[in-house]
C-alpha cells in the first residue's frame, strides 16, 4: 500500500481506511448493504467483498476505501453474521439487550421497520417477529432505557421550564419527519401529526412550522390509501382519523367511509357507525347496511359487528341476515380454504342469534332457511344439526323435515358461469397438487423433530391438514353439483338466468337494472346478482309488463318489468371434461 500511495494510485487517507478492511472485517456499503471482506488482491488493485446478495464482489481499492464503512465486531450485523445462534439465544432470554444492541448499531435510534429488516427472516419469520416484538416492547418499557420520543415529550411536557424555547425545535423535527415519511411510510406521518397536535394543544405557546401540514390535509392527500394505512395505527389514533373524515372529505366522506367499512378489519367496522351517528347520518348508514345484507355483499366483519350490535339495529335482524351470513362464510372459505371464521363461530356459539333472526317471521320463510341449511356444505354434520334444531325449536311443525329415516336429500344443481366454475376448479387443483402435498411434507418434517406431545409444528400441520381436507371435500361436492353455462340464448320472454331486467317504479318513474347470472356470480356495484338472491328469486319467471314486489331500501316496493334482454355471453372457454353442460 505504501508503494501504491507513493505511485499516486492510492491516497494516504484511503490506505488508512483499507488498513481497517483486512480479510474478515465487516463493512457496510450504501447500495449492497452488509458485507465481509473475503480477500485482498493488491497485484490487481482489488479488494473482494462477500455481500449478502453478491458474493465475491471485487472492488477497486480507492473505490472501496471511499465507499465502505467499517463496522466493529460488536455491531449487530457483525454479531449476527459471526454467531447467529448466540443472537437467537439473546433474543429469547433478553429482548431489551438485543434491541439496545440494534439501536447502538444505528447510532441510538431506529424505526420499527429498520429493526424488523435486521431480524426477519434470519431470526424470526414475519409472524414470529410480530409476537416477539409485542413481548419485547413490554420488557423495554419496564427497563426504562427506551423511549418513543413524541409520546414521552407529550407526557412530560410540564417538566420543561421554557417550553416555547425547548419544544419549538421539536415541533419542527416532528413536522419535517412527517413530511419526509408521507410517501413511503404514511402511517408514521399520521402518528407524528397526531402527536404534534397533542403537543400544540397542551402547550399553546408552540406553533406549527409547516403551514398546511394538518390532519385534514393528510387525510385528503391519502384518501385512496386509508384502507391500508388505518389498520397500522393504534386504535385511539385510528378513531381520531375516522372522526376527522367529514371535515377532510366534505360530502364524499360517507362514500369513502362505507368503502372503508366494506374492506376493513373489525376494529374499524365498529368505529365507523359512531362517526355516522355523531354527524346525524344514522339513517344513511342503515340504508347502506340493509342493501348490503339484501344483496349478500356485506363482509364477514360487517356481519359480525351487526350481529353483536343487533339490539341497536333490530330492523335489520331478519331471515335475510342468515342468508347473507351463509354467503359471507362461503366466500371466506373459498378465499382461504379454512373453516372456523369469526362469523361462523358467532353463528354457532351465539345461541340467541337464530331466535332473534326469525322473531315474528312466517313459517314459510323458516322452511326455506331450514332447507338451505340442510343443503349447505359449510358446516360439519354435528354443527348443522345444532343450527337446524334451533329453527325447529321456534317452528315445531318443521321437525318432520329433519327427523325420520328419510333418504338424504341431494343438493339441487347449481347453475354457474364457466368463469366462476373455472375459479373453483383451479382452487381444487391447487389444493390437490400443491397445498395438500406441501402440508404432507410439513407433517413429515415436524414429526422428525420428535416428542409429538409438545411438538407445536406437528400439531399446527395436522390442524392445517384437517382444514385442507375439509375444503377439498366441500369443493368436490360443489363442483359435482355445478352445471356450467355461458348464458347463451336465454329465454327473454320472461326473467330467467342470463338476462338483464329493467324495472321502473310506477310512482317516481325511477328505473333500475339487474343482471341475473349464476350461483357464484355477483357484483353489487354493477347490479349483477346471483339467481339465488332474494331479488333474483322474486324476479325469475315474470314477464314484461308484470308488477313485482321487491324489498328495497325504503321497505317493500312495487316495480313494473319494462324490458328483458340477454346478458353478455361468458367468454370463458368451458372444459367439458370437468362438468356437464346444463341447458337453461
Amino acid at each position: 500500500m505504501e508503494k501504491l500511495v507513493e505511485s499516486g494510485k492510492l491516497t494516504a487517507r484511503a490506505a488508512d481506511q483499507l488498513d481497517k478492511l483486512k480479510p474478515g472485517a465487516f463493512c457496510l456499503q450504501k447500495s449492497w448493504g452488509f458485507g465481509r471482506v473475503a480477500e485482498w488482491n493488491l497485484l490487481l488493485n482489488q479488494i473482494v467483498i462477500d455481500f449478502a446478495g453478491k458474493k465475491s464482489h471485487p472492488m477497486q481499492l480507492q473505490y472501496a476505501a471511499d465507499n465502505l464503512t467499517v463496522i466493529p465486531a460488536e455491531h449487530f450485523l457483525a454479531r449476527k453474521a459471526s454467531d447467529l445462534m448466540s443472537i437467537k439465544k439473546l433474543a429469547k432470554e433478553d429482548p431489551p439487550a438485543l434491541v439496545r444492541n440494534i439501536l447502538e448499531s444505528l447510532d441510538g435510534q431506529a424505526t420499527l421497520q429498520e429493526i424488523s429488516d435486521w431480524m426477519v427472516p434470519d431470526l424470526f419469520t414475519e409472524a414470529e417477529w410480530k409476537r416477539w416484538w409485542e413481548s419485547a416492547k413490554k420488557q423495554m418499557k419496564t427497563s426504562g432505557a427506551f423511549s418513543m420520543p413524541v409520546k414521552k415529550i407529550i407526557k412530560f411536557h410540564q417538566q420543561f421550564k421554557e417550553p416555547e424555547k425547548q419544544l419549538q425545535p421539536f415541533v419542527a423535527t416532528i413536522e419535517n419527519a412527517a413530511a419526509r415519511n408521507q410517501k413511503l411510510h404514511p402511517e408514521l406521518a399520521f402518528e407524528l401529526i397526531l402527536g404534534r397536535d397533542d403537543l400544540l394543544e397542551r402547550v399553546p405557546q408552540l406553533r406549527t412550522t409547516h403551514v398546511g401540514l394538518t390532519l385534514v390535509k393528510l387525510i385528503s392527500d391519502e384518501e385512496s390509501r386509508l384502507i391500508s394505512i388505518l389498520p397500522k395505527l393504534p386504535a385511539a389514533k385510528e378513531k381520531r382519523v375516522l372522526q376527522a373524515l367529514p371535515a377532510a372529505l366534505g360530502e364524499r366522506w360517507t362514500t369513502r367511509a362505507l368503502r372503508l367499512m366494506q374492506g376493513a378489519h373489525g376494529r374499524m367496522v365498529a368505529q365507523i357507525p359512531h362517526v355516522f351517528s355523531d354527524v346525524g347520518r344514522h339513517e344513511e348508514l342503515r340504508t347502506a347496511l340493509e342493501r348490503s345484507v339484501r344483496e349478500h355483499s356485506a363482509t364477514s366483519e360487517m356481519l359480525v359487528w351487526l350481529c353483536n350490535e343487533r339490539h341497536e339495529w333490530r330492523e335489520l335482524i331478519t331471515p335475510e341476515l342468515l342468508a347473507a351470513i351463509l354467503s359471507a362464510v362461503d366466500r371466506d372459505q373459498s378465499k382461504t380454504g379454512a373453516r372456523g371464521s369469526k362469523l361462523q363461530r358467532l353463528l354457532v356459539e351465539d345461541r340467541q342469534l337464530i331466535g332473534d333472526i326469525f322473531a315474528g317471521s312466517d313459517i314459510a320463510v323458516a322452511r326455506d332457511a331450514l332447507r338451505r341449511l340442510q343443503l349447505s356444505p359449510l358446516f360439519d354434520e354435528l354443527t348443522k344439526r345444532s343450527l337446524l334444531a334451533r329453527i325447529v325449536k321456534l317452528y315445531p311443525p318443521l321437525e318432520s323435515m329433519i327427523t325420520g329415516a328419510q333418504p338424504e336429500e341431494k343438493a339441487a344443481p347449481l347453475i354457474v358461469s364457466w368463469s366462476s366454475l373455472e375459479k373453483r376448479r383451479a382452487e381444487h387443483e391447487e389444493l390437490v397438487k400443491k397445498k395438500i402435498p406441501e402440508n404432507t411434507k410439513e407433517i413429515a418434517l415436524a414429526r422428525s423433530y420428535g416428542d409429538l406431545s409438545e411438538n407445536f409444528e406437528f400439531k399446527a400441520a395436522k390442524q392445517m391438514q384437517a382444514v385442507l381436507m375439509r375444503r377439498k371435500a366441500e369443493l368436490e361436492q360443489a363442483l359435482d353439483n355445478a352445471r356450467g353455462t355461458a348464458f347463451e340464448n336465454p329465454d327473454t320472454s320472461r326473467v330467467s338466468i342470463g338476462t338483464i331486467v329493467t324495472l321502473r317504479e310506477p310512482d317516481s318513474g325511477k328505473e333500475e337494472t339487474y343482471t341475473i347470472l349464476g350461483a357464484w356470480d355477483g357484483d353489487p356495484e354493477r347490479n349483477i346478482i346471483s339467481y339465488q338472491t332474494a331479488i333474483g328469486q322474486a324476479l325469475l319467471g315474470h314477464q314484461p309488463g308484470e308488477v313485482v314486489t321487491l324489498n328495497t331500501d325504503q321497505g317493500d316496493g312495487r316495480f313494473a318489468i319494462i324490458s328483458i334482454e340477454a346478458a353478455p355471453v361468458d367468454t370463458a372457454v368451458p372444459d367439458l371434461s370437468l362438468t356437464e353442460v346444463a341447458a337453461l
